[in-house]
Order: C-alpha cells, then structure tokens, then sequence
C-alpha cells in the first residue's frame, strides 16, 4: 500500500505545475500581453527545468534524494507565494524560472527516490515507471481544471491551493523516508546473509524489450494533427437568437441559429423557423 502511495506525489506536484503554469498565462492574457509574451512563460519554464535537471542530476544520490524533493517542494511552495506578494505581470517570468527550480529538484531526484522504495523487487521497475507517468500526466491535465474552478474566488486562491498541496507532499515524502531507509537496510541485511537467494534472483535484460517511444510520438503526433483538424472545421461556438415578428414581439417571432467558427470564418445562418413551430 505504501508503494502505491508514493506516486500520488507526483500527481500533487504535476497539478501544482499544471495550474502555476496556466493561471500565470491567463493572468497575461487579460492583461492584453501578446503571443510571444504568453508562450514564453511556458518556454522559460521548460527551458530553465532542462538546466536545472542537469544541474540535480549531478548531486542525486540514494542516500540523499528525499532531502532533494523536500527542498523541491518547499521551493515551489515559495514560487505560489511571490506570485501571491508580487501579483506584478514583470515579476511572472524570474519566479516562473524559480519554479522551473523546485520542479527540477521534486522530478530527478524522485526518480531515485521511488527505486528506492521499491528496492529488492525485481518486478517493480517496469511497474513503477508506467504508474509513475500515469501520476503526473494525470495531474497535469487536472490542474488547469481546478484553476479554472477556483478562478471565481480569486486567482490567489489558485496559489494558496499550490502552496497546501507543496507543503503536503514535502511531509508526505519526509514521512516516507523512512520507510525507504528501512527497506535499505533490510536489503543489504538480507544481501549479506543469503548471497545465494541473491543470486537466484533473474537478471533482466532491457535491451531485449521493445522500444515503444516511437509509439508513443507517433501518437501524441496523430492526436495533434486531429485537435488541429477538428479546431479547424468544426465550430467553437453556436448560439440559438429570436426575432420578433411584426404585432407579436420575441415571444411569438421567429427563431434562428447561427454558428460562429471562429474570427477567420464567416458566420452562418442554420435555419429561421417560427417558435409556435417545432424545431
């Protein structure tokens, strides 16, 4: 059960980074900023966590991976609050690069810190990875929805809830420690005294198992290609209007539906029928 709770941490965190990330763009985008300055906020994210994953990777070590993902989360609890203290546009882009930080020292170091707990399972690699990626892809689908539910009550509130779900994962992780460091032990324990059920345990060669990464572009690159084409020819809106007809005003008049396909497309007229007349 414990090795099943561990991946709802990255599912926490994914929905942190899912929701920094869009209720920084929307605020610039009511802000009237332009394209450039919109998508940059992602790109310096993506950018900056690329450089500070190499810089973690360089540190990480079994033995100190939890303390990393601590640190992570409290660094990311810190980046919702300057949001909150400094709600000037000017300042999204260095504390979204102050994000890109605590993400890169959760996500790396996470990696060891999972094994870790699985360690002495000859199975649980393959298994952990898969649920893993589940975690976060998950999570950081469901963060914009839950920005986009709280955004009523304040924007602020989209960071507090950051703040909260940072500082449950860092105690969640601290917690978890010990078990981690408890399983170690018992590992090596276990290694010492019977070298020979060591030995029996198989060995798994990964190179024999398929390459599936192709799959999964071809895919991600299919299902783009579809949003585009759908976004394309099917229409973003459509809206039902009455017309009062003459001596009988809107209630007795006609009505009519449109479609709005968007800016680049002309607005066209479905149908005008009498609303004492079925649909």
């Amino acid at each position: 059960m414990i090795k099943l709770f561990i991946f709802f941490f990255p599912a926490l965190t994914s929905v942190v980074l899912g929701l920094t990330l869009f209720v920084a763009s929307v605020r610039l985008v009511e802000s009237g900023a332009g394209a450039i300055a919109v998508t940059t906020v992602s790109a310096a994210w993506a950018a900056s966590y690329m450089v500070f994953s190499h810089w973690v990777g360089r540190m990480i070590r079994p033995t100190n991976s939890a303390q990393l993902i601590i640190i992570g989360c409290a660094i990311l609890a810190v980046s919702s609050l300057a949001f909150i203290m400094i709600p000037t546009l000017g300042a999204t882009y260095p504390i979204i690069i102050l994000f890109a930080l605590g993400s890169a020292l959760f996500f790396s170091p996470f990696q060891v810190f999972m094994k870790s707990v699985d360690q002495g399972d000859v199975a649980a690699l393959p298994r952990s990875i898969g649920l893993y990626t589940f975690a976060w892809s998950t999570g950081m689908a469901i963060g914009p929805f839950v920005s986009v539910v709280i955004w009523n009550f304040g924007w602020q509130l989209c960071y507090v809830l950051s703040i909260a779900l940072s500082v449950m994962t860092a105690a969640g992780v601290f917690f978890l420690r010990y078990h981690a460091q408890e399983g170690r032990v018992t590992t090596e324990t276990s290694s010492i005294n019977t070298s020979e059920s060591k030995c029996s345990l198989p060995a798994i060669d990964y190179t024999r198992m398929p390459d599936l990464a192709w799959l999964g572009w071809l895919c991600s690159g299919i299902g783009c290609l579809t949003a585009a084409v759908l976004r394309s020819y099917l229409p973003s809106s459509a809206s039902v209007m009455g017309i009062p007809r003459e001596g009988q005003g809107k209630s007795g008049g006609f009505r009519t539906i449109y479609i709005f396909g968007g800016t680049h497309m002309p607005i066209f007229l479905v149908t005008v029928f009498a609303k004492k007349r079925p649909a």
